[in-house]
């Protein structure tokens, strides 16, 4: 199970250097970071499951609207 806010260890990689530094950062500019890995033999980075970034962002995008339509007042009709 997926905890909603932090993270789960879902796979192990390993890298031909000791690693440096390891920070997540959009760097393609597509809205979801990805995670770097510097290490002494280069630059190493991973993309997310792009698959579990498109279904969190419906749902973001679902939520959004819903809590629009609730903001919107209702019309009312003067005679």
């Amino acid at each position: 199970s997926v905890p909603e806010h932090g993270y789960v260890l879902v796979w192990k990689r390993r890298f031909p250097a000791p690693a440096y530094g390891i920070f997540s950062a959009d760097i393609n500019c597509d809205g979801a970071n990805e995670l770097v890995v510097v290490t002494l033999l280069g630059v190493h980075v991973m993309q997310p499951n792009l698959a579990h970034v498109r279904a969190k962002l419906l749902r973001q995008l679902v939520l959004a609207a819903k809590a629009d339509e609730e903001e919107q007042p209702e019309a009312v009709s003067i005679q």
